[in-house]
């Protein structure tokens, strides 16, 4: 697979040099949560593991909707 589909070395690197506050990964898929509390994913996301309620892959991070309580 393509590095930009799974979690490539410098995936966290990255995401915390951008600001980003926490961070995630699985085999092939990364969350991160900026410091304002915006939590974005990306990667492999045939199991709707992104979060972002789909089931399509996410090369680019994209917004995810965090549910109250969860």
């Amino acid at each position: 697979m393509a590095g930009c589909l799974c979690c490539p070395a410098g995936t966290a690197a990255l995401a915390l040099r951008e600001g980003k506050r926490g961070l995630a990964a699985g085999s092939f898929h990364t969350v991160a949560m900026r410091p304002d509390g915006a939590v974005w994913g990306w990667g492999r996301n045939n199991l709707g593991q992104v979060g972002d309620g789909t089931t399509a892959d996410r090369p680019m991070p994209v917004n995810v909707m965090v549910q109250e309580g969860t």
